[in-house]
């Protein structure tokens, strides 16, 4: 769809291989269907001409038209990214999960958001963009679900760290920068700083705390989890209400229709106390983007497996599961 729009291919070359995924799917997304899943097909183009249609209305270059095709389809992979995370914490005790989050953990998860800082900031100040998004999208994206993989399942433990970048691909960056910031290389550095900074922050600073004062891991956990809980808790002060998806690994399968909006009074969510105790929900920090809608129902939770199956899945583990 994006090398038509680009005018890397012609229409007439990939009609019919377009017309064949497209069906297959749809068909993918039927049977999914069948086993107690609705997922809406976000893609409304039958064929490249209907895309042409659309198309012909946007901005002209890579910008527009990549990251209109990567906004097509964010709730989606949204919602994979969610499921992958109930597949890893399903079976697992949330002792088991406690432990599983050592102190190299959380040094690691500070330098992959580095490392994904650092490509963000290079495709969007180096120059010859397209062809540098081309060769790191690969690696930004693995990044990119790892991190919130690990995100995830901190906030099943109930350390509600935020997860504030929405996107999933270059593209959508490139698209953003282009057409929402100033054209200053300075203000897109600025803008990706200031992105991770509080997540960053908090993290850096526990560490710190920890090693100065050689607390123990669970003080540390501890200390994580006021940092981050106070942060959630000022927010919500500000914004009484948010999108909330439930994820818990007590429920074995889901029921999960795109598109809608489940509300819930955010203060109702923060526990009184600070005690390491799994959390029952995963508020809009996760996914905050106003396109991303999830309801949620706890008689038919979405069943991990039926993704799994499928081979352009990719199961994702965070390090210290590699044991």
């Amino acid at each position: 769809m994006i090398a038509v729009s680009t005018g890397e291919l012609k229409i007439h070359e990939k009609e019919k291989e377009y017309t064949l995924l497209y069906k297959n799917i749809a068909d993918l997304m039927e049977s999914i269907e069948e086993e107690g899943v609705y997922i809406e097909n976000p893609n409304n183009f039958k064929s490249l001409s209907d895309w042409r249609d659309r198309w012909s209305s946007l901005e002209r270059g890579y910008a527009s038209k990549a990251g209109y095709i990567h906004d097509l389809y964010t709730t989606f992979f949204n919602q994979i990214d969610i499921v992958l995370c109930q597949h890893y914490v399903k079976g697992k005790s949330h002792q088991q999960l406690v432990e599983e989050w050592q102190i190299s953990q959380f040094e690691h998860l500070i330098v992959e958001i580095k490392k994904l800082k650092g490509i963000m900031i290079s495709v969007a100040i180096q120059g010859e963009t397209v062809y540098l998004i081309k060769s790191e999208e690969e690696n930004y994206i693995k990044l990119y679900r790892e991190i919130t993989l690990q995100i995830s399942i901190l906030r099943e433990i109930g350390i509600l760290v935020p997860h504030p970048n929405n996107f999933r691909s270059l593209w959508q960056w490139y698209k953003y920068w282009s057409f929402k910031l100033d054209k200053l290389y300075a203000v897109r550095e600025e803008y990706i700083d200031n992105l991770y900074e509080t997540v960053l922050k908090h993290i850096e600073r526990a560490l710190k705390k920890h090693r100065t004062q050689k607390t123990s891991v669970e003080e540390f956990l501890q200390d994580l989890k006021r940092r981050f809980n106070q942060v959630t808790y000022t927010q919500a002060i500000t914004d009484s209400t948010i999108l909330t998806p439930i994820l818990s690994n007590n429920v074995q399968t889901s029921n999960v229709k795109l598109n809608e909006i489940f509300q819930q009074k955010t203060s109702e969510s923060i526990a009184d106390s600070f005690s390491l105790a799994p959390t029952k929900t995963v508020d809009n920090l996760l996914f905050a983007t106003e396109n991303y809608g999830l309801s949620w129902t706890k008689e038919n939770f979405m069943n991990p497996e039926i993704f799994l199956e499928q081979r352009d899945v990719t199961p994702l583990i965070i390090p210290s599961c590699n044991r």
